[in-house]
């Protein structure tokens, strides 16, 4: 089952509150799904959370909730346009910057290389372009990735005796 919240001033519009919520719907197997911003419905206004202070809430329950019991704070477009997630931004529009829910920021360490190494669109060659595909048409870049960590044997996090996939290993005679 799901739960569909409105946020609403004067009623669960503090941390405690909305997180005490949203453990208790937790508790009886009720996932918060979505957390709405109240519609700009007249004769509402006096129940009303700016986006900026819902935001807020949002940011203070990221570390005190279990990611089960985060809904997603929406905004409901008027007209049937659908809901549009409005929650609080972790990552700097530059993507060079994240922020934590307390506030303290991190450079990321690869965010320029990033942007420097993402190659431009290139043009079709080899197998592609002999299958149908006409000459020219380019595919997207490749998304820039981390580098990949590397792992002791055993610490993949699947727990001893299993591999990443979580299946059982055995030793080779």
């Amino acid at each position: 089952m799901l739960s569909q919240t409105v946020l609403l001033k004067g009623i669960n519009d503090t941390p405690d509150t909305l997180a005490d919520l949203l453990r208790a719907l937790v508790e009886t197997r009720i996932k918060p799904y979505y957390l709405h911003q109240l519609d700009p419905a007249p004769g509402t206004s006096h129940f009303r959370v700016s986006i900026g202070q819902g935001q807020a809430l949002m940011r203070a329950l990221r570390g005190r909730l279990s990611g089960l019991a985060q809904p997603a704070y929406v905004f409901d477009i008027p007209g049937g346009h659908g809901k549009v997630p409005i929650g609080p931004q972790y990552l700097s529009g530059d993507a060079t910057t994240v922020t934590d829910p307390r506030g303290s920021s991190t450079g990321l360490a690869n965010a320029a290389d990033c942007r420097r190494a993402r190659p431009t669109p290139q043009p079709v060659r080899g197998k592609g372009a002999s299958q149908g595909r006409p000459r020219g048409i380019t595919r997207p870049a490749a998304p820039c990735r981390p580098p990949a960590r590397s792992r002791a044997p055993g610490l993949d996090g699947a727990g001893p005796g299993r591999n990443s996939s979580g299946n059982a290993r055995h030793a080779r005679p």
